[in-house]
């Protein structure tokens, strides 16, 4: 299955993209303001976290 990691996904744009592709693709969502269970804590102002969240994730 391939992957898709979705950055600043805690919105209602976020929420549509994480509704169309989680049946067919494996997703990492991830935002600062975790709302929802689907979602990770990731903030992207912080780039050395976010890119090895990104590398690890290997989308």
């Amino acid at each position: 299955m391939k992957k898709i990691y979705i950055a600043g996904c805690g919105g209602m744009l976020g929420e549509a993209f994480y509704c169309q592709f989680k049946n067919d693709y494996y997703l990492k969502c991830t935002d600062i303001d975790v709302n929802e269970k689907w979602l990770s804590y990731c903030d992207i102002r912080d780039f050395k976290t976010y890119r090895k969240d990104v590398v690890n994730f290997k989308p």
